[in-house]
């Protein structure tokens, strides 16, 4: 799938009294599986031939395209059709590479037709 597609299916779930039909802010959960190319990195050292002691590098993993996806956040509703979301999630990929555990932040602007 190379690292240009990213496709995701989710469910959100918005906590409080009515929370699509009012302004303001709802806590919310979400859990979500799709298809995407996810990268990490992680340190460690190489010894050269060449020089003397070990040198500290960075090895980036790269895996997919298969992934599973949980997290939870805040949503602020501005209108009836547009809000604001931002959120942590946690990701599990599964791919040729076995598997591949990433988290990170998540924002994002809704609008409803």
């Amino acid at each position: 799938f190379g690292s240009r597609v990213h496709v995701e299916a989710r469910a959100t779930y918005l906590f409080g009294k009515a929370p699509l039909a009012r302004t303001g802010f709802a806590p919310m959960v979400f859990a979500g599986t799709g298809l995407s190319e996810f990268d990490t990195h992680v340190t460690g050292v190489v010894s050269l031939d060449n020089v003397a002691g070990q040198q500290p590098v960075n090895i980036w993993l790269t895996d997919g395209p298969f992934f599973i996806a949980l997290g939870g956040g805040v949503r602020y509703q501005f209108s009836l059709r547009a809000a604001f979301t931002a959120a942590v999630r946690v990701n599990a990929v599964i791919g040729g590479n076995g598997f591949l555990l990433t988290y990170g932040p998540e924002v994002g602007v809704l609008y409803g037709f």
